[in-house]
């Protein structure tokens, strides 16, 4: 039987998991737009039950004690690890959660009912143990954002320290220091310790990553407002300044103007109501993204249909310049899973993006590729093209910025970052590739 005084430290720091697991769920609804902490509670939650179960021991039998309660810590450190890749905003396969959880099962079955080897079975769920408290050290030190980087590199030196614990645990399980794990001897009661001061640590270390999130998402919705009004006090305003000036010329002269000269006017109204209403869809898209009110319905599409809808909707902007659009249509039935309105969107900026760069008399050309598991769309130009120090702050939204068109078109620089927002939504990638003074292509991906 378990001696009662490492019977209460089990109890103990299974509790503490637990109540670490419901500080981390106070987080979680205070600050919902951050990815992560469901899984870190999760995570807690699961140490915690695995512990106090192994507490129990042997209750209901030396065999199910053993499985169940490395088992439930194996998997909580799996939830911890979805966590940091849910917080970097990387993704995972289902099968990370559940591959050493599983091996635990394969090795406390074999050294248990089949060989009783339990020094051989310590020492293996030691260093399974190990082995994933490395693989959350690593991930917390690849490359993310600076302004985590002191606080990835406590979090990730706490695994370390755990990994190197479990290391040493699976090195003595062989030796007198430990012959058993509920032995009430001090190397148990060290390794125990150290454990529950490291999981504190942890878990203060998640709660900081959370605060940093949300400050730098204030932060940044701070400069997105004050970018916002300067699109509307600067670039919608200029655009009604030119509509209304045109109109008053054709209302107050409209005898004393030629047909010629009229048709002309009418014409900057009408582009500059399209470049408007654009710029307007641009900062209801935008708002409705950065509040994380945005719809997202993703169905099947045929893409030229799509793609041929916004080539004539813009055509009028293009026809001022006497620039010429032409769709490739090089696979007329091929589909994608894509939201409508977004796709939309995508092509609609895109497409404005390259009249507003191209000179007089160019063209512009659009075509669909198949990848292995993607449709690529490329929207063409023979412009005036992009610097390469400019080309890398493109989709950048700490450097968005607006270029004066060849026909002295302004802009927001809003679109560019609009359509990288739809992209990754869908799970594409969106890129340029450019020869300054030869022209531009931007190319992106959708999902077939």
């Amino acid at each position: 039987m378990m001696d009662l005084s490492i019977r209460w430290l089990y109890i103990l720091i299974g509790l503490a998991y637990l109540l670490f697991g419901f500080l981390l769920l106070i987080i979680r609804s205070s600050s919902r737009q951050v990815p992560g902490p469901v899984y870190w509670a999760t995570g807690c939650f699961t140490g915690g039950a695995g512990m106090l179960y192994f507490s129990l021991f042997p209750w209901p039998g030396e065999f199910f004690n053993i499985l169940f309660s490395n088992f439930l810590i194996l998997i909580s450190y799996s939830f911890f690890h979805v966590g940091i890749l849910k917080f970097k905003n990387r993704k995972f396969r289902l099968w990370l959660i559940f591959i050493f959880p599983s091996l635990t099962i394969l090795v406390n079955t074999l050294f248990i009912l089949i060989w009783d080897l339990p020094n051989l079975r310590i020492a293996i769920n030691s260093a399974l143990i190990a082995v994933s408290g490395f693989i959350l050290a690593f991930e917390l030190l690849l490359p993310f954002n600076k302004v985590y980087r002191k606080i990835f590199l406590i979090n990730s030196f706490a695994y370390l320290s755990f990994g190197l614990i479990m290391i040493t645990r699976a090195v003595l399980a062989n030796t007198p220091l430990i012959r058993h794990l509920m032995d009430n001897n001090p190397a148990n009661l060290m390794i125990l310790a150290f454990s529950a001061v490291l999981q504190a640590v942890l878990t203060y270390g998640y709660i900081i990553m959370v605060n940093i999130w949300v400050s730098e998402d204030l932060k940044m919705q701070v400069e997105l407002r004050d970018k916002f009004l300067s699109i509307i006090a600067h670039d919608l305003k200029n655009q009604i300044n030119i509509i209304g000036g045109f109109s008053d010329l054709l209302h107050n002269s409209a005898l004393g103007y030629t047909s010629e000269k009229t048709v002309q006017f009418s014409g900057y109204i009408r582009q500059s109501a399209i470049q408007a209403n654009a710029l307007l869809n641009n900062l209801l898209e935008w708002a409705r993204v950065k509040s994380k009110t945005e719809m997202f319905h993703p169905e099947r599409i045929k893409l030229s249909r799509i793609i041929q809808e916004e080539v004539e909707a813009n055509s009028f902007i293009a026809f001022n310049k006497g620039i010429d659009i032409k769709f490739v249509n090089s696979h007329p039935d091929l589909e994608v899973m894509a939201d409508k309105n977004m796709l939309k969107t995508i092509l609609r900026n895109l497409i404005i993006n390259a009249v507003k760069f191209s000179n007089k008399g160019g063209d512009i050309q659009i075509g669909v590729s198949v990848l292995v598991e993607f449709a690529e769309v490329s929207v063409s130009d023979s412009g005036i093209g992009i610097k390469p120090e400019e080309l890398k702050k493109l989709f950048n939204s700490s450097s968005m910025q607006s270029t004066e068109g060849t026909g002295h078109e302004t802009g927001s620089g809003l679109g560019l970052l609009l359509c990288r927002e739809f992209v990754e939504r869908h799970g594409g990638k969106i890129w340029a590739i450019s020869t300054f003074e030869k022209g531009s292509s931007f190319k992106f991906t959708l999902p077939l």
